[in-house]
């Protein structure tokens, strides 16, 4: 996985896909340059950052539903979803 990060606006792209992120990567920091020198100003923490991910943790929803009471004691299936945690 690949990730770019800007300082303004936190992570903006993830993917498998090394050339578009590279794409994405070269846009960022065309336009951060460009802030830059059109504004005249910079704060000195400004960065673009092209990542590879090694390990990633994030939550997948299971589509298993969330068993709830009524207000009479019986067990429904509701619209929530229960989540685990996927790594990669």
């Amino acid at each position: 996985m690949w990730i770019v990060y800007d300082s303004e606006e936190g992570l903006v792209y993830s993917s498998d896909d090394f050339e578009k992120a590279k794409e994405e990567y070269e846009k960022y920091k065309k336009s951060a340059k460009e802030y830059v020198q059109d504004n005249n100003e910079f704060t000195g923490d400004e960065e673009v950052i092209l990542a590879q991910v090694k390990k990633h943790l994030y939550v997948v929803d299971t589509n298993e539903s969330v068993i709830e009471e009524d207000e009479h004691g019986e067990e429904y299936e509701s619209d929530v979803t229960y989540f685990d945690w996927k790594e990669e």
